[in-house]
């Protein structure tokens, strides 16, 4: 087991996620509307895709170090339940916030079950993933949380950084070892840059208490379909890859920072009482509010009497 602190009980407003800071730094009115209003707005697509993908890698990283190594048929079918509980929760939408038909459902599952093959092809008979060996993962999923201790003089009040991590490699040594499966688009992937930039690295990092190599694994999300839903002839492959990124005590000093910031203008100790928001506003092409990918633009052109 990891030495990482495992969190019980619910979440409550002192609990900080990565989601919820990346959130308040992306645009103040956003993190308005969906932690304080809770607003919640149709799941897109992506979501469910996301939640099948990941079910069928959880399955696989349980049976791989074991050398039990299933037909990919047995982790398809485990996804599909869970991709169906989700898509009967209230309805899948598209990115423009259509109602999805059935045959555009089924088409969507069938390239998130595509997906899921291009990770089990690459690392099935010992295979690496640009050298990362997954069947080094030895927790998945894990709830960890852990206070924040402000330095002398920043009487700020009790906080705690919590996230439910991927991948733990390790933690028991001077280095800890987590790692994060994304699914991504193929034109807009991922890099260095992005990774060296995610919030979510940097408190899972602080999350183990020292310094922190974290490595995404990104699946390129290639489809099998044609935009008006014909099956290609030869569909580029989902090989996944690899961008691996650190931390250490420089990116944990400017999380408190950000973290400070955050108590002092959001007033989370006082219920956000106090708290006024401004957009993050960027001009919008075509016509839209705002540049800036938000579900709440619609809320935020109201609220500012647009």
């Amino acid at each position: 087991m990891s030495e990482l602190t495992i969190a019980n009980g619910w979440w409550e407003k002192n609990h900080i996620s990565p989601s919820k800071l990346s959130t308040w730094t992306d645009c103040q009115m956003k993190f308005w509307f969906r932690y304080v209003q809770g607003l919640r707005k149709p799941p897109k697509i992506w979501l469910p895709q996301g939640t099948a993908v990941h079910i069928g890698v959880e399955d696989l990283l349980e049976d791989l170090p074991k050398g039990n190594l299933k037909p990919l048929e047995e982790y398809t079918f485990r996804a599909r339940e869970q991709w169906e509980q989700e898509c009967a929760k209230s309805g899948v939408y598209t990115g423009k916030g259509d109602l999805m038909t059935g045959e555009a459902l089924e088409r969507a599952f069938d390239d998130a079950m595509y997906w899921l093959q291009g990770f089990y092809d690459a690392v099935k008979d010992g295979g690496l993933i640009d050298g990362f060996d997954v069947r080094e993962v030895t927790e998945t999923e894990i709830d960890a949380i852990r206070e924040v201790k402000w330095p002398g003089g920043w009487d700020l009040g009790e906080l705690y950084v919590r996230g439910k991590i991927d991948w733990v490699v390790a933690t028991d040594g001077p280095v800890a070892r987590l790692a994060d499966l994304k699914t991504a688009s193929p034109s807009f992937g991922w890099d260095p840059s992005k990774a060296h930039s995610q919030v979510q690295a940097t408190a899972y990092g602080f999350l183990t208490g020292k310094p922190t190599t974290f490595d995404y694994i990104v699946i390129p999300k290639e489809s099998k379909y044609t935009k008006s839903g014909n099956l290609r002839d030869n569909p580029k492959k989902a090989t996944p890859y690899r961008i691996a990124t650190k931390r250490h005590e420089f990116h944990y000093e400017m999380l408190m920072h950000q973290l400070r910031d955050f108590v002092l203008l959001s007033d989370v100790h006082n219920d956000y009482a106090n708290f006024h928001p401004f957009p993050n506003h960027t001009p919008g092409k075509w016509g839209s509010w705002c540049g800036h990918l938000c579900d709440f633009q619609a809320e935020c052109r109201k609220m500012h009497g647009m």
